[in-house]
């Protein structure tokens, strides 16, 4: 995983369901990808996760999702998830 975190290609996530200040994006180097995904804004936001990066990493500000099809993060949070 730590390679795809630090080698992978970047592929940024805009959608229509993705709110303005959440930054998402994939980070995939061969069989590993990692799902970032950072909270810039004062309020709350979800996201639905559609990718097959489920294994919680890293987080701050947030703790483990108990759903990682659908994350909920706080204000100025962040979550680093896995495949």
């Amino acid at each position: 995983m730590e390679v795809a975190i630090r080698e992978g290609n970047i592929q940024l996530i805009d959608n229509p369901d993705t709110e303005k200040n959440l930054l998402a994006y994939r980070r995939i180097s061969n069989d590993e990808a990692a799902l970032v995904l950072i909270n810039l804004g004062e309020t709350s936001v979800a996201f639905k996760n559609q990718t097959e990066c489920k294994h919680f990493l890293f987080g701050i500000g947030i703790d483990k999702p108990n759903n990682p099809g659908k994350i909920s993060l706080p204000p100025y949070s962040g979550v680093i998830l896995g495949n």
